[in-house]
């Protein structure tokens, strides 16, 4: 869910922002959906808040399983107007926008084509600009008092409206709550700059973030304040021109506003977001030593919740944990080519889960052909019965799923669903699985050696005399005329390398080589 601020709207960079994220390189699936989530206000003054597709596919119909909502809440935002002019209606502050918003997140109704599903089923990621920032906070606040894990908070510049500093010579006719992180909220990322130039907004440092100030933010907008929105736009959409379609950055304008260590971007802001495919976890500091690691956005300090009623269950992580399945490449998923796994061998798991206040959970694992679970979860592997051990509302488990055989080769999406207090979150595994055929290697009385494996595949053929050095022999690729299904090759080999041991492995979709 991406937010603007006191001025704008949903339909300018928050738009554009959206429409970008869909032709990220790591974006899971080839099709998405986008819809608008409007808050108003009715005749009587009470808050309406309603969805619209406006780009994509219907939520059940998407390959990727990832919603795009764009909060536009400009109609009870007011406008720097407001202050001193009055031309545009007093503003309501952001946590009375929450209070509207948040029971719309929990509804099963809301948007009818998610098949009965609440959006806040799925793992949730908010992006708030300015007063926007304030937002974010008190929906995931507010989420939390319902047991309900927030999977990420990005600020860019956040700003509340506060009396006498919005801007500091205006003040503000509201008080908006300052950004801040409660128990909820697993990781949180932080984008600000400190110009202290008259009539510009200036942003914040959020405690237990990754908080990242920026400078230098010339060009763009001419406003260091909306080019913050332009700096997090610049981490999605990496192409130099790149626009929001109000202001660009050059390539020049790159080289100046992200740090080495943040490539120009590709490795700085969306990446370390669950699709930008980042290690949230790293101890790596984008900015060089001396600066926050990115993990300071996951073990920072939180605030507790003063009301946490436990209705939902929570899955935290879903990870697999099988030889070739990648989660250290560092520069995204898009270099984290699917882990191969055979029909009747294993899938080995990490889990991580809380409780709900009910205390009995179970979890249940599908093999899923998209990464989409409202289109149907795919198959069944096994379920799970938990049990809250006294005084522990979490828990954690290593877990081996075997894959029935056969098991139809293709690429599938791990689905892990927790269940209970009449509720339940979905998590996919963010990395996905090939089911393929064994690798095998023959070597046939003419002296051919035959490569027997995937359809549209590359493998890796190594040789040793003695088993205690492997070098590479040749790469070998299935030619993709059945992508998936069993193919061979074959390769004569001389007298001498027939006295060698010969091993193979996958590296990846042919294509990809």
């Amino acid at each position: 869910m991406i937010t603007h601020g006191f001025n704008a709207d949903a339909t300018d960079w928050v738009s554009s922002m959206a429409e970008r994220m869909v032709d990220y390189t790591a974006w899971w699936g080839q099709t998405t959906s986008c819809y608008q989530l409007t808050v108003a206000t009715n005749s009587t003054g009470a808050f309406v808040v309603s969805p619209s597709l406006i780009r994509g596919l219907p939520a059940d119909q998407s390959t990727s399983g990832n919603i795009i909502i764009k909060l536009d809440w400009s109609n009870v935002a007011g406008s720097v107007e407001s202050v001193p002019f009055q031309i545009h209606p007093a503003p309501f502050a952001t946590d009375v926008i929450a209070q509207a918003v948040v029971p719309r997140l929990l509804e099963a109704g809301l948007i009818p084509t998610m098949q009965g599903h609440a959006l806040a089923e799925l793992p949730l990621h908010f992006i708030g600009h300015s007063r926007g920032g304030s937002l974010i906070s008190e929906i995931a606040r507010m989420l939390g008092r319902e047991g309900i894990t927030v999977d990420q908070l990005t600020f860019l510049d956040p700003h509340p409206c506060v009396a006498n500093v919005f801007p500091d010579s205006l003040g503000c006719p509201v008080f908006d709550p300052a950004p801040a992180l409660f128990a909820n909220v697993q990781f949180a990322d932080n984008y600000y700059q400190l110009n202290n130039e008259l009539l510009e907004l200036d942003g914040q440092s959020v405690a237990g973030a990754y908080n990242r100030r920026l400078t230098s933010l010339n060009g763009g907008y001419g406003s260091a304040h909306s080019n913050t929105h332009l700096w997090y736009h610049g981490t999605i959409d990496l192409a130099s021109p790149a626009s929001d379609g109000l202001a660009g950055i050059t390539g020049q304008d790159r080289a100046v506003w992200y740090a080495p260590g943040e490539t120009n971007g590709a490795a700085a802001g969306f990446l370390h977001s669950r699709i930008g495919g980042g290690d949230q976890s790293s101890t790596n500091q984008p900015l060089g030593a001396g600066f926050p690691a990115v993990e300071s956005g996951r073990i920072g300090p939180r605030l507790p919740l003063a009301i946490n009623s436990r209705d939902w269950p929570n899955l935290s992580t879903v990870r697999l944990r099988n030889a070739g399945f990648d989660y250290s490449s560092g520069v995204g998923s898009a270099l984290r080519r699917e882990g191969v796994v055979h029909p009747g061998s294993r899938l080995d798991l990490e889990v991580e889960w809380i409780h709900s206040a009910a205390g009995s959970e179970t979890i249940s694992y599908h093999l899923d052909a998209d990464a989409n679970p409202l289109n149907g979860l795919g198959q069944l592997l096994t379920t799970d019965l938990l049990t809250q051990i006294p005084g522990n509302p979490g828990g954690t488990q290593v877990r081996s799923l075997e894959l029935t055989n056969p098991t139809p080769y293709g690429l599938y999406w791990l689905a892990a669903v927790i269940s209970g207090n009449n509720r339940q979150r979905i998590v996919y595994a963010d990395q996905k699985i090939a089911v393929l055929p064994e690798l095998r290697l023959t070597l046939l009385a003419d002296g051919t050696l035959r490569t027997r494996g995937a359809d549209g595949y590359a493998a890796a053929i190594e040789e040793a005399q003695d088993v205690g050095t492997w070098n590479l022999f040749e790469t070998v690729a299935f030619p993709g005329l059945q992508p998936g299904t069993p193919a061979t090759t074959d390769r004569p080999v001389s007298l001498t390398e027939s006295r060698r041991f010969f091993r193979s492995r996958y590296l990846g979709p042919s294509s990809a080589q």
